[in-house]
């Protein structure tokens, strides 16, 4: 379904050169503009595996206005980025995906949610990543393999890792995040806002003390997705 002005929005939305942003199979993003990205490496799995689920969500509107010509191509073109990331991204000593190519030993809370939300991990290496998910653990979440125990946990990385869990049928991984981490920011009297915060600290407090966001935009993906 969509309304009366989704095909005008669609034919009058700028025109990227996504095969512009490709080089070694991967999309990198800082070629098309130079950006701090949140979720890892500009060209590393989070990207790539993002960049996987928006080309094939864009093909679906692409079929639904008549657009057969860029629904086939951006279909092909995610296609070939899926086949890109196990290629080189899957570490099989890991069993896990790298966050980037020139990081092959260290993974994260952000490749593994979008390499399963994604659909680029297979049922096997999807078993094998959240298996390592341990390997990541820190007090009411999770981060990445080349932090210690005193790093603040993002809501936000982690609400991608709650949704691809709950996705992929591993309810107890998810139980774990909503009894620990969400739990942590509704019963803290003192900070608890009725959102998302922007960072907890191992400690459960706000990861920033008194300057951290009680009601931060970047962490609202799950509640309203």
């Amino acid at each position: 379904m969509f309304n009366a002005g989704t095909a005008s929005a669609y034919f009058n939305f700028p025109d990227y050169d996504i095969l512009g942003l490709i080089g070694n199979g991967l999309i990198d993003l800082n070629k098309y503009m130079d950006v701090y990205v949140l979720l890892g490496p500009s060209a590393g799995t989070a990207v790539n595996a993002a960049a996987v689920q928006c080309l094939e969500g864009m093909a679906k509107v692409a079929e639904v206005v008549g657009d057969e010509d860029s629904a086939n191509e951006w279909v092909s073109i995610a296609a070939s980025v899926k086949i890109a990331i196990n290629d080189l991204l899957w570490n099989d000593t890991l069993g896990n995906y790298a966050v980037g190519v020139s990081t092959p030993d260290v993974y994260g809370v952000s490749a593994i949610a979008f390499a399963l939300s994604s659909g680029v991990a297979n049922k096997t290496r999807i078993k094998l990543c959240v298996d390592s998910m341990e390997g990541l653990r820190q007090g009411p979440g999770y981060d990445t393999s080349d932090t210690d125990n005193t790093t603040k946990i993002s809501p936000n990385t982690n609400g991608f890792l709650l949704d691809a869990l709950l996705q992929t049928g591993h309810t107890d991984e998810a139980a774990f995040l909503l009894d620990n981490l969400w739990d942590a920011m509704i019963s803290n009297e003192s900070y608890r806002s009725g959102a998302s915060w922007e960072y907890v600290s191992q400690s459960l407090e706000p990861g920033f003390g008194e300057f951290t966001s009680l009601s931060h935009p970047w962490v609202v993906h799950l509640p309203t997705h």
